[in-house]
């Protein structure tokens, strides 16, 4: 099913809302007949200042070791934001890495042989492999 980003991103916000407070990351993936885009989605911290400006979130973008926050956060508080983009063309990926954190998707530390989930450049070429 084909979406318009705003709808996307609306959905991404429902999933924050409507999981009282378990969802800790959405990912949206945007199709463009040139590109397509993967967005890691995540609240910004329950200490953030309000109301949260474009340039509180572009400096939470800035800093790759921020992690979604682990506690939950009354839909009143919670403001989501895009923390993290990958764009693959038929040609190129910019951004990757993308890295979701073990504790954001099982909430808990890692164990032993157990650590964040990397998306590498490749991983994300085979993904859109069909696409171009």
């Amino acid at each position: 099913m084909s979406a318009s980003h705003p709808k996307l991103e609306a959905d991404a916000k429902w999933w924050f809302v409507n999981s009282s407070g378990d969802v800790r990351i959405v990912l949206l993936i945007v199709l463009n007949t040139t590109y397509v885009r993967f967005e890691k989605w995540q609240l910004v911290p329950p200490n953030a200042p309000r109301p949260v400006t474009q340039a509180y979130t572009d400096q939470l973008r800035a800093n790759p070791a921020h992690n979604p926050p682990t506690n939950r956060q009354p839909p009143g508080n919670q403001h989501a934001y895009a923390a993290h983009e990958v764009t693959v063309t038929a040609t190129t990926v910019t951004g990757a890495p993308m890295i979701l954190p073990f504790a954001a998707l099982y909430e808990r530390p890692p164990g032993p042989n157990e650590g964040d989930v990397v998306i590498t450049s490749q991983m994300f070429r085979n993904i859109v492999r069909s696409v171009f």
